[in-house]
Parts: structure tokens; C-alpha cells; sequence
């Protein structure tokens, strides 16, 4: 298989091919259209909610949200939890909601349905905005002081007194429904996004969820803060999230850093170009690839999840992993065999910007310190100098010129170096490349939205992960026998 020869190809304004140009384009274009074919997914299905019941049985629905403080009785407004939280919602005329479904009867009293409510207790299931949180059902269910009752005689009849169900925002992650359950509800955009809170009992033979009523239609009784429901996603106050994420951080800062500054991920064994750094290996690229785009993910998952999900490394992340590893390993080997001699190095090195600048300022120093030795009567000697002085200055302000300028027309680099190879008369753009990193690209995106659109480690079937081999198997088998 031949790759595609830019090498003699006519060059634009910048000093780049039209292959090279074209090259970018495509990857860039092929990205583009991953993450949009990635992002589009299929709607989560959702039941019938009927609130009628709740409007014909008189003053019933749902009159405010809280959450239970800590230790403590204490219900706060809003209402703003996160998982393994206890909220407080607070239920008028429960009894006769219930005895509208039941019986299509209407009644007024919490007393003459005590005993219902007791009955459909664990029928009863919160739903967070459109989704049927069915394993949580109410863990306490009280009744306040009847003294809370309107003082107008006439708001008296009609107000049956205020009830609270308490529903535990547990998920536990060793628990498949659970886990089913609660991950629609933790894919909503945001860091704290606002949802409706209700109350309400599933008929699976209609697919209808009869809910109460939201809100209350008591006017000033119910104020919109009393209503409100955020559920805060990312804990951004916790300090072990913090620690997780400034380390997190830590790491790509780092390794971003040193992708400009040194041969981390770099092809040590060729010679430095125009900036002072190697060319960037392919192999060990796609390894720090991998490496950084499972543990963001496993720091997702774990932060999402109420850092209940720790056992989301699966078979599919340790293979990627090995192919990854073994393709940067086989990288390494087959550029020792046809890396670039010392004599070629030394002079590339000593031909680079970087060296150039730390030639001149050495030279600048120098003349610096010799400057400061002459006295006084020394002006002719002072003279030279001080024009050797500004001399080196303008040469070191120079090269710095150039080199910010060849990195400025070479910004697309870093993908060359991906695509192309030596191939002795220039760099070429090789396909056996495109193949690897376009693959890469295609697992990466697929990887990424499996992983948001479900909160856990994607499962590739073996199809999948043989060809991610095949792709490394051909790159590192025209890599050796290049030479």
C-alpha cells in the first residue's frame, strides 16, 4: 500500500502542501461528524401521567418539597438534594386522592382514609420530571398538627390538614434497577438542574401514572419557593470532589504542558525539528489517548453517582488499555530500529530555534559580565560593548521572532506529525496512519457518549475490539517494515 507523497507537492502561503492541507481537513471533518452522529440519541420512553384524579378529589396535590437536614427534623426550602438525601414532600387529602382512584369516590378527611393510606403506602412512588423513580417508595409518613389548619372558617372545610412523605434519594450502584432507575435522571444537563417533584401510583396493565396534582391550588398558602426541587448532580462544595477534580485537572494541565516542552509522547529517536522537540509517536499518543479518556470517565461515573460507582472498570477498558499499551510498546521498538544517527541529532539539535536562543544569550551574558569588569576610562572598550550588548539582544529578540512565527505557520503540526512519515525524500501522509487515528477518534467519541448517555464503562463486543487490533496490527506492521 502506497502512502500519499506531499513531499514535492507546490506550497501555499505558509510552506504547507496541499496534501498536508487537505489531510487536516478530512481528520477535522471526520471528527466533526463523529461527535454529531454520537451526540443524537433515541428519547427515553415515558408513560401517560394523569392528574385528573388528583384535581376531582377536592384540595389534593402536592403543597411543598423540602430536605431534611442532617440529624435533624430541620426541613429546608428550597429544596436543593443530592443522592442519599432524605426529602420531606408535603401531600394534601391524600386519603381522599386515594379513594378517588380506588373508588371514584371523593372525600374531604385524612381520618376516614387513614387506613387506605397505610395500605397504598408502598404502591406509592416519587417521580422526578418525567421519570418513575420506582425504588423509591416513601421510608416515613406523617401528620402534622391539625392547628396549622386556615383560620378562616370557610378555608377550614376544605383544608384536610397536611401530610409528609419521606422518600430516601437512595441509588445503590451494586443494584441493577437502581442503577436502571436513577441514570435517565442523571443525565439531565446541568450541575444542580431544577425538576418537578410528584407523587403518584403506576398502572402497568395501562402504562398511566396517576399523579397529584402540582401545585396546590391554595394561593398564598403555597409560596413558589416551597415547590421548588434541584438535585444537585455535582457536589462542587464536597471536598473529596474538589480533591478529585484539581488532581484530575493536575494531570492534563501537566501533561499538556509537557506535550510542548519535552518528549513525553514524542519520537525521541529522530531528530528535532525547527522548535527543538521530536516529531510526536503515534503510538505513545494514542496510549496517553486512552489513559486520560478512561480515568475522566471513571471520575465522571464516580462523582455522578454520589462516588457510589468504583467498580466500573470492565473487560472492555482493560483491553483498549492493552492495545493501546502494546501499540505504543511496538512503536518504541520498531523507531529504535530506524532511528536517526547522533551525528544527525547533534546537528538538527544545534539547527533548532531553541538552541540558537541559548547560544545567543550565553553569548549575551557574557559580553554582560565582561562589560561590568571595565572601568571608567575604558570608553572605547565600553563602546564596542555596549554595540556587542545590543547587538546579541536584537539577535536573541530575533530568533524568538522566528521561532513564534514557525510555530505560528505550523500550528497544524501536531496532527502531521499523527498522519505523515519520513520517508527519506520528505514527510509523507501515510493511510495505514489515517486508519489508526480515525479509528481512535471513532471508539473515543462512541466511548465518551456511552459513557454520559449511561453512566458506565461502554461494553465493546469482541468484533469491535479485533478490529481496533487490526488497525494497531497494520500500523505497527508497516511501521517495521518500513525499514
Amino acid at each position: 500500500m502506497m502512502p500519499l507523497a506531499y513531499a514535492a507537492a507546490p506550497l501555499d502561503s505558509r510552506g504547507r502542501t496541499k496534501a498536508e492541507l487537505h489531510g487536516c481537513r478530512l481528520v477535522i471533518a471526520l471528527g466533526i461528524f463523529i461527535v454529531l452522529a454520537a451526540s443524537a440519541r433515541a428519547q427515553t420512553p415515558v408513560f401517560i401521567k394523569d392528574n385528573a384524579s388528583s384535581k376531582e378529589a377536592g384540595p389534593s396535590g402536592i403543597k411543598s418539597v423540602a430536605r431534611l437536614k442532617e440529624g435533624t427534623i430541620t426541613r429546608e426550602t428550597p429544596c436543593v438534594a443530592k443522592i442519599d438525601d432524605v426529602i420531606s414532600v408535603e401531600v394534601g387529602n391524600l386519603a381522599g386522592w386515594l379513594e378517588k382512584l380506588k373508588t371514584d369516590k371523593v372525600i374531604n378527611s385524612e381520618a376516614t382514609g387513614e387506613a387506605l393510606v397505610w395500605e397504598q403506602l408502598p404502591n406509592l412512588n416519587l417521580f422526578i420530571g418525567e421519570h418513575m423513580m420506582k425504588t423509591l417508595h416513601p421510608t416515613e409518613y406523617n401528620k402534622d398538627d391539625p392547628g396549622w389548619y386556615p383560620p378562616d372558617s370557610e378555608q377550614s372545610k376544605t383544608a384536610p390538614g397536611r401530610s409528609w412523605l419521606e422518600f430516601s434519594l437512595k441509588r445503590d450502584s451494586a443494584n441493577k434497577t437502581s442503577r436502571e432507575v436513577w441514570d435517565p435522571v442523571l443525565r439531565t444537563p446541568g450541575i444542580s438542574p431544577k425538576m418537578e417533584l410528584a407523587v403518584g401510583i403506576y398502572d402497568a396493565n395501562r402504562n398511566i401514572a396517576h399523579v397529584m396534582a402540582l401545585p396546590l391550588p391554595m394561593g398564598a398558602y403555597t409560596p413558589s419557593s416551597q415547590l421548588e426541587f434541584q438535585l444537585r448532580l455535582i457536589a462542587l462544595n464536597d471536598v473529596w470532589t474538589g480533591v478529585g477534580l484539581g488532581l484530575l485537572l493536575l494531570a492534563v494541565g501537566g501533561f499538556l504542558y509537557l506535550l510542548v516542552r519535552s518528549g513525553i509522547v514524542r519520537d525521541t529517536s529522530c531528530a528535532v525539528r525547527e522548535d527543538g522537540l521530536p516529531p510526536l509517536s503515534l503510538g505513545r499518543c494514542q496510549m496517553a489517548f486512552w489513559f486520560f479518556l478512561v480515568i475522566g470517565a471513571f471520575y465522571f461515573i464516580w462523582i455522578i453517582t454520589g462516588r457510589g460507582d468504583t467498580d466500573t472498570i470492565n473487560s472492555t477498558v482493560l483491553t483498549v488499555i492493552g492495545i493501546s499499551a502494546g501499540t505504543g510498546l511496538g512503536s518504541v521498538i520498531a523507531s529504535k530500529k530506524e532511528a536517526d544517527t547522533a551525528e544527525a541529532k547533534n546537528e538538527a539539535a544545534k539547527a533548532a530555534y531553541p538552541s540558537k536562543i541559548k547560544d545567543a544569550k550565553r553569548a549575551l551574558r557574557a559580553a554582560e559580565k565582561d562589560r561590568k569588569k571595565l572601568g571608567p576610562k575604558d570608553t572605547d572598550e565600553i563602546t564596542a560593548k555596549d554595540a556587542e550588548i545590543k547587538e546579541k539582544k536584537a539577535e536573541v529578540a530575533d530568533l524568538k521572532a522566528k521561532l513564534k512565527d514557525w510555530r505560528r505557520d505550523n500550528r497544524g503540526q501536531l496532527l502531521l506529525d499523527l498522519l505523515s512519515e519520513d520517508e527519506g525524500s520528505g514527510r509523507v501522509i501515510a493511510f495505514h496512519r489515517f486508519q489508526i487515528v480515525a479509528w481512535t477518534l471513532v471508539l473515543g467519541v462512541v466511548f465518551f457518549s456511552e459513557v454520559k448517555t449511561k453512566l458506565a464503562m461502554p461494553e465493546f463486543n469482541s468484533t469491535l475490539l479485533t478490529l481496533m487490533g487490526i488497525s494497531s496490527g497494520t500500523y505497527l506492521g508497516f511501521k517495521i517494515s518500513a525499514k
